[in-house]
């Protein structure tokens, strides 16, 4: 999730900044809050907000399983980018879950053991596209 760093003292759930890439002038909190009662625990560490907005974005290296032969594959990365915006009252009035594979993929063999540096670019790649995916539905839904 990404505050404007205008309420950063009223959060307790801070990480530490230097481990994450945000916009400038937001902090990063986390966990992205799910339920109702988590919902107005948000709202209420901002309380002079019209509302809050939640995003998130996760990652999964995924086996390729319709490509492994004999325990040598290939595997995607996946991304998960997740959008939720309450009003002042709490009540959800937009939710978007949008996934985007990456269209290149990572070879592996014997159940595959990647390096952070070889996955940078499929995170990259999928990232893009599930950035596109949600701007071209905000922009057909304004």
């Amino acid at each position: 999730m990404l505050f404007s760093t205008r309420y950063l003292k009223l959060s307790k759930n801070i990480l530490k900044n230097k481990d994450y890439v945000k916009p400038q002038g937001y902090a990063i909190l986390f966990p992205m809050t799910i339920g109702e009662d988590e919902n107005k625990k948000a709202l209420a560490s901002f309380p002079i907000a019209d509302g809050v907005m939640m995003v998130r974005i996760g990652y999964k290296l995924v086996k390729d399983e319709s490509k492994e032969i004999l325990g040598f594959g290939e595997a995607f990365v996946n991304a998960t980018m997740t959008i939720k915006v309450l009003n002042r009252l709490g009540k959800e009035v937009l939710f978007i879950n949008e996934t985007s594979r990456s269209g290149n993929t990572l070879k592996y063999a014997l159940g595959g053991v990647f390096e952070g540096k070889d996955t940078i670019p499929l995170v990259k790649e999928s990232t893009m596209l599930v950035k596109t995916k949600v701007s071209q539905f905000l922009e057909a839904n304004k």
